[in-house]
């Protein structure tokens, strides 16, 4: 997912040359990297922390990311 959005972000300057279809395509690469993320994000947590303060580190995880 990182490398994907990686990709979409570094080269959304290149959607121009394609009109509408290239940057509607860039525009969703990027909205789907952004929504795998969100939902691989908390069983990485899980699994690296465990589940006991699963919540505490998760709300910590996700503050960072939206920040």
């Amino acid at each position: 997912m990182l490398m994907g959005f990686c990709v979409f972000i570094g080269t959304f300057s290149l959607s121009k040359f394609g009109g509408k279809w290239m940057f509607l395509v860039w525009v969703c690469g990027l909205y789907g990297c952004i929504g795998g993320a969100f939902a691989m994000v908390p069983t990485y947590v899980d699994r690296t922390f465990g589940s006991e303060y699963f919540g505490t580190i998760y709300g910590l995880t996700f503050t960072s990311i939206s920040g």
